[in-house]
């Protein structure tokens, strides 16, 4: 049992780093965008943040992860494509450095748990600037797809 609690803390305080972490990253990060970020982009920016963090933990142990989809909307000139790429190169920052703790202890898995993330605007020059598809482009992608049965 003790070696069990101990484990424990030492993963919750490893959890507490990263959580530093990904805040310090995504600090950096607006502080490297084209644009100033307003409240409303903020707010976003903190909302997909945090659940960020959720899906870290739970794929650190193995835990299902809950899906949630982001729209993101406003006019043209907001800042929209800045906080896609902020986002995108917080995702990309984290992959490579996964570790997974199971009951072998902790290990590398950048491989295995590879994100999903699908970037898609409505014209070619927003998907462009995000390094993603038009809707339509993606939604026609995904159709060969089958789902198991």
């Amino acid at each position: 049992m003790h070696l069990l609690s101990s484990g424990r803390l030492a993963a919750d305080a490893a959890w507490v780093e990263l959580d530093k972490g990904v805040d310090a990253k995504v600090e950096e990060l607006l502080g490297q965008a084209e644009v100033d970020p307003g409240p409303e982009q903020l707010a976003f920016l903190a909302r997909v943040v945090d659940h960020f963090k959720v899906v870290l933990r739970q794929r650190i142990f193995r835990q299902p992860v809950p899906q949630r989809v982001f729209l993101l909307l406003g006019e043209g000139g907001c800042g929209k494509c800045e906080m896609i790429k902020v986002l995108k190169d917080l995702i990309s920052a984290y992959h490579d450095h996964l570790t997974v703790i199971d009951a072998d202890g902790p290990r590398c898995s950048s491989r295995e748990f590879s994100p999903t993330v699908m970037l898609a605007a409505n014209t070619n020059a927003a998907a462009a600037n995000i390094g993603g598809d038009t809707i339509n482009s993606s939604a026609v992608s995904y159709t060969h797809l089958t789902l198991p049965t």
